[in-house]
Order: C-alpha cells, then sequence, then structure tokens
C-alpha cells in the first residue's frame, strides 16, 4: 500500500485552482490519496510521486482474529454467533511484507458435516452429555486464540483454539509458509474434564481455566501445565444460578466470578429457544474464592447483571474494585446487546457491591477490553449492531474516541506499542486496520479474503 501524493495541471482559461486533500481512495480503494490540483494554461500533466506508509508495528509475525464461519448479515441471535464453526482470519508479516491467510478449524462437528440450526445442535450436546452422542456438536473452537509459551521450530508457532464448552484444539502457525493448520484436538488425559473457558489464561507458563455445570450449579477452576496433561490444583465453587461464566478474575491468591441470575424455562423449547433466561429482577453475586484455602466471600449486587469481559480488578484494605462492561438484559436467542462500562466496588465490611459510572459512558456499547501499556483500556463500540470504533479509557474517564461512519471493524482489536490492529470493512472492501493512537491517523491495508466477523484476537511478535 502506498500514499500517493497527485500533482494534476491542466488547461482552463488561464485560472489558477489549488485544492488540497481529496481523498478519491472510493476509486482506487487499495491507496490514500491526497491530491494536490494545480490549472495552468496550455498544460495537462499527471505525476505520481509514491511514499511508503509507515511500517507495520509487527515485524515478523502474526496477527489473527477467530471466530463464528457465519455471514454475518444472516446472523439473527447470540447462539447462531456461539455456534458457528471456528475460523482463523490471519496476516503472517516477514520483514513487514504481509501474508493473509484463512483456516477453518477442523473440529469433530466439521469432520462430521453437521449442518443443523443451533436449537438442535444444543439438543444433540445435551444427548452428548449423557453419553448418548458419540461427539460434541458445540465443540466449534470459535472464541480465542492462545499461543503456547515455547515454539515448536523457529518457523512454527503451536496455539490453542479454545471455545467453552469443549477442550482445546491445537493449531500450528507455519511462519515460513504463512499457513495455518488443525493438528488435533486436545483429548482429556482427566475424564472428569470435558471442557475448559474461552478465557482461559496463561500466568508465568501455568495454564488456568474454569468448567462449570450447568446442572450441578459449580465451577471447578484448574491449574495445569500448558501441554494439559498435568493438573496441579483443582478448586470448586458452588454457584446460586446456572453458571454460564464467559470470562474470570484470577490474581496471584484469588478467583472472581459473577453469579449472574441465569435460570431454566424448558418451554422456551416449544419455541426453538434456548432454555436458559435472564431474570433481571434478581440480585446478581460476586464469588471471591481463596486459592489456598478455598475460603469463599460473596458479595451481592442489587440486580441482575452479566459480565463477558473484565477489564481491570484492583484490591485495595476494604473494597475491591473491578471495571468492566455490564449487561443490564441478556437473551441469547436475540442479538440486541447493550455492554455499559461500570465499575463495580466489592465492600469487604458489608459484603454489598456499589455501582460506579459515567454518564458519557452510558451514551456507548462497549465491551472487548484490551490494556494498552501504559495502563489504559481500549474498547471497542456498537452502533446499529455494527462496531464503528474504538473508546480509549483511564478509570471511568474517556482519553479518546475513535468512531467512523463508513469502517465496521470485524473482531477484537489488539494493542502493539501504540498501534491497535482490527480487520475492517470500509465502503464495502476488506482492510487490515492500523490506528496510530498517539496521533489518531488511521492506515488501511487491503486484505486478500472476504472477512466475516470474529470474537478474540492475538498477536505474536517474534
Amino acid at each position: 500500500m502506498f500514499d500517493f501524493c497527485v500533482i494534476i495541471t491542466i488547461t482552463q482559461n488561464n485560472q489558477f485552482y489549488l485544492r488540497k486533500d481529496l481523498d478519491i481512495s472510493k476509486y482506487i480503494p487499495n491507496m490514500h490519496v491526497s491530491i494536490l490540483f494545480v490549472l495552468f494554461p496550455f498544460a495537462t500533466s499527471f505525476k505520481w510521486f509514491p511514499r511508503s506508509l509507515s511500517p507495520p508495528p509487527i515485524q515478523n509475525g502474526f496477527f489473527g482474529t477467530i471466530g463464528p464461519n457465519v455471514e454475518t448479515t444472516k446472523v439473527k441471535s447470540l447462539a447462531e454467533l456461539f455456534t458457528g464453526d471456528g475460523v482463523i482470519q490471519g496476516v503472517f508479516f516477514k520483514n513487514g511484507k504481509p501474508t493473509f491467510a484463512r483456516h477453518v478449524i477442523k473440529t469433530h462437528k466439521i469432520v462430521a458435516n453437521e449442518s443443523d440450526d443451533a436449537m438442535t445442535l444444543f439438543c444433540k450436546y445435551a444427548l452428548y452429555k449423557a453419553g448418548m452422542y458419540p461427539y460434541n456438536t458445540i465443540g466449534v473452537a470459535n472464541t480465542a486464540l492462545m499461543a503456547l509459551s515455547k515454539p515448536v521450530d523457529e518457523n512454527t508457532t503451536a496455539m490453542y483454539a479454545i471455545y467453552e464448552r469443549d477442550l482445546p484444539y491445537l493449531v500450528h502457525l507455519y511462519h515460513n509458509t504463512s499457513t495455518i493448520a488443525t493438528v488435533k484436538k486436545m483429548d482429556a488425559f482427566y475424564p472428569e474434564i470435558q471442557e475448559l473457558s474461552g478465557h482461559s489464561k496463561m500466568v508465568t507458563n501455568i495454564f488456568e481455566t474454569l468448567d462449570y455445570h450447568v446442572f450441578a450449579k459449580t465451577v471447578d477452576f484448574f491449574q495445569m501445565n500448558e501441554n494439559l496433561n498435568t493438573v496441579l490444583r483443582v478448586n470448586t465453587l458452588n454457584m446460586r444460578y446456572i453458571p454460564v461464566v464467559h470470562d474470570f478474575i484470577s490474581t496471584p491468591s484469588k478467583y472472581i466470578v459473577m453469579d449472574s441470575p441465569l435460570v431454566f424455562d424448558f418451554f422456551r423449547l416449544f419455541v426453538k429457544k434456548i432454555p436458559v433466561v435472564f431474570r433481571a429482577n434478581l440480585p446478581s453475586f460476586f464469588h471471591v474464592l481463596d486459592k489456598a484455602n478455598h475460603k469463599v466471600e460473596s458479595y451481592e449486587v442489587v440486580r441482575g447483571y452479566y459480565i463477558f469481559h473484565y477489564a481491570t480488578c484492583e484490591e485495595f484494605e476494604d473494597v475491591i474494585e473491578i471495571c468492566a462492561p455490564v449487561y443490564e438484559n441478556l437473551d441469547f436467542s436475540e442479538l440486541n446487546i447493550c455492554g455499559k462500562y461500570r465499575k463495580m466496588v466489592l465492600d469487604k465490611k458489608t459484603k454489598q457491591v456499589r455501582v460506579v459510572f459515567h454518564p458519557e459512558l452510558e451514551s456507548l456499547n462497549l465491551d472487548f477490553p484490551i490494556k494498552t501499556g501504559d495502563g489504559k483500556i481500549v474498547l471497542r463500540n456498537i452502533e446499529n449492531k455494527k462496531v464503528n470504533g474504538f473508546v480509549m479509557v483511564d478509570g471511568l474517564k474517556i482519553v479518546k474516541k475513535w468512531l467512523y461512519d463508513n469502517v465496521f471493524f470485524m473482531g477484537e482489536h489488539v494493542v502493539v506499542g501504540d498501534v491497535l490492529m482490527s480487520f475492517c470493512v470500509r465502503d464495502g472492501a476488506n482492510y487490515l486496520c492500523m490506528l496510530h493512537m498517539r496521533n489518531d491517523s488511521i492506515e488501511f491495508l487491503s486484505c486478500s479474503m472476504d472477512l466475516t466477523m470474529g470474537f478474540h484476537s492475538t498477536a505474536i511478535v517474534m
């Protein structure tokens, strides 16, 4: 991709005209073009002066997004997104030169050529959990990518493609050929472990994860080695409601999760809806589990909330402060979601939770919090069911906003240095976007593949 300065001279009645910064990128979609029109008598000429754009923040490595392999415009519910086959959309960088790659994870569901609707897949999944179906029909490996600490060799990175209702799939990135391959499913070395969190965490080479049990209403936390063949520690937490725990907080000494008011309503099965409903009028709870002595302290929130992703957690003598996008309503059979970025203050004396918000943030629909190098948080914003940009916050104070009318982002962003990277669609064309957060300039690298909506992303700098 190049930035061109174009000088055009043409004849027009001995008149002199000057125009600066006319954007004709919609006619030449792979370029950002600044144009200087100079009109002179008796002359017509075109001169192009190519100027390289700033180098990508990854000179050697990989940026990739994983998500459901579905047409975004046809999706009508969260359940359809959550059961879409996992696809990795990425770009390899070698000495700054990009090569795009796309790979559908070869899960057991893909191999068996399952193509049922989301509701049927959930019913078959229930049979699988009861030992009456041969494989996991919703094990789609579409939520997150986690790179292992050691590469396979100098040209190969090993990663886990993770989904919270299944075990991870091992994926290899081949940097010398710019290709991606599914290697195998990480079948459990322990029969009691059938599913691991989509937001598993690598903490000093220890794999921290959880498995939740919706009928027993329990959550098991595991510490394992990253090859998943040794369990180092197990903690179990009893929940008040159906545990659908998408993310969790892990500190050196504690696990923290929200217990949201999700209950069964099996009559919804007759109208082909997920038989789980969110009761906003019931209280929520934060459970704080001590990793060493298994002691649990619970904190009550006066109404129902759900949290997909946590941003920050700080513990003080009297309180624990958690910042996160929170949802006041949730229906897995719909696509209307609205995340409000707030602070939850857990009082250690009263065991109550105070919710703090900022009026300016309440007008936005925020989620996917990513921490910058200096501790700020960048979140994506949704408007009219499309991700139209990003907001940087420091605590609950807005630092910067980058919102666009004609650019829609297709998955979670990453931050490399002071550059935000994300796939996007601009005026109907596909791009890798590089937003320079320091000076607010944005660059678009034309993408050679059709993009689908992604969930979480990763960056590997070699």
